[in-house]
This record gives structure tokens, C-alpha cells and sequence, in this order.
């Protein structure tokens, strides 16, 4: 041991991590809401749905296979 006293971190960076979370979950329900409150109205939507639907049963990739796989299994955890 040296003698060196330990850098200790300022009361302001201590505040800010203590108030990150509340802000990310703040950021978290707007983001959720504002999906919820305009439907998608794209028919490209379905054509993701069934190209996911391929994917997982029958293993076929296409293109936007993440993308396309990603969307199915969130359509069938969260419902329509």
C-alpha cells in the first residue's frame, strides 16, 4: 500500500446513476405507449409474419430472415 488515499466518485456521478434507471424505464414506457397507440398499417407486416412462420418451421431463411424471425416470435409471445 502506497498511502494513497482511494479516488472516491463525486456526489454528482452518484446522483446521475442512482436517477439512470427511473430514466430508462421512463424511456421504456413512452417508447411501449407510442407503439400501442398507432397500429401498423403496412401489409408488408404479414408477409414478415409468414416469412418468420417458414423460418421457424420449416427452416427456410430469406433475405430479412433475423428480422423476419424476431417479429413471429414476438407476435407469438405478445399476441396481435
Amino acid at each position: 500500500m502506497s498511502g494513497v488515499p482511494p479516488i472516491l466518485p463525486s456526489p454528482d456521478k452518484k446522483q446521475f446513476w442512482l436517477a439512470f434507471p427511473w430514466a430508462a424505464v421512463g424511456f421504456a414506457a413512452v417508447f411501449a405507449f407510442l407503439l400501442a397507440a398507432f397500429p401498423a398499417r403496412s401489409p408488408e407486416i404479414w408477409v414478415h409474419l409468414v416469412s418468420g412462420r417458414t423460418l421457424f418451421t420449416q427452416g427456410a431463411f430469406a433475405d430479412s430472415w433475423l428480422m423476419d424471425g424476431l417479429l413471429f416470435a414476438s407476435h407469438q409471445i405478445m399476441g396481435p
